[in-house]
């Protein structure tokens, strides 16, 4: 393997780039994953000191772990065993969250009428006009300036790659399927508001 230090941007674009078409050895494999690993997690990271500035602008009090449930809690109700399943969190960490969620009338556990042992979360009116004051992705946020810098057609085929490694993960496919609906669904209520 090449040295990683000081790379420019060509040198970086051409590290693998040498090995497309042939087989990887296990250390090349590793070292693609320990790269994928550390740059999704800045890309993580930023996202989400980003989203934490954009609430605080708007005068949001709470988490982006806080958000990101009230975000698929509009899309539709989920039980705390859904939303862990979802998040990949286990439940005794997501049970003080939404505490803090229902602290703050923001969401509601009900009891499902079908189903008397089942008790799905949802929004209430004050939590449905918090999600809809704060964009998730602003136009100004760095990951929307990197993609229109790239391009459609890039930005496009990093999205399919994405969707392709993720599927090859356990439950890759039903997480794959959970994302694409809330994001359809985001952008049916971007093209209603315009």
């Amino acid at each position: 393997m090449t040295d990683h230090v000081n790379l420019n941007r060509e040198q970086a674009d051409n590290l693998y780039s040498s090995n497309i078409g042939q087989r990887l050895d296990t250390g090349d494999i590793q070292a693609i994953a320990f790269e994928i690993r550390v740059l999704f997690a800045i890309v993580t990271k930023l996202a989400k000191r980003e989203l934490e500035v954009s609430m605080a602008q708007h005068g949001v009090g709470v988490s982006a772990l806080q958000y990101g449930i009230m975000r698929l809690l509009h899309h539709k109700q989920h039980t705390l065993t859904e939303l862990s399943n979802t998040l990949l969190l286990k439940p005794a960490t997501l049970v003080p969250v939404i505490d803090a969620l229902e602290r703050h009338g923001y969401a509601l556990r009900k009891h499902d009428p079908l189903d008397r042992r089942r008790v799905p979360l949802t929004l209430t009116e004050k939590g449905v006009e918090m999600i809809t004051t704060v964009p998730y992705v602003n136009e100004e946020d760095s990951l929307m300036g990197s993609l229109k810098a790239m391009g459609g057609e890039k930005s496009a085929q990093l999205l399919e790659l994405v969707r392709e490694l993720v599927l090859g993960l356990p439950e890759g496919e039903e997480i794959v399927l959970g994302v694409h609906a809330s994001a359809q669904v985001r952008n049916d209520m971007i093209l209603e508001e315009t």
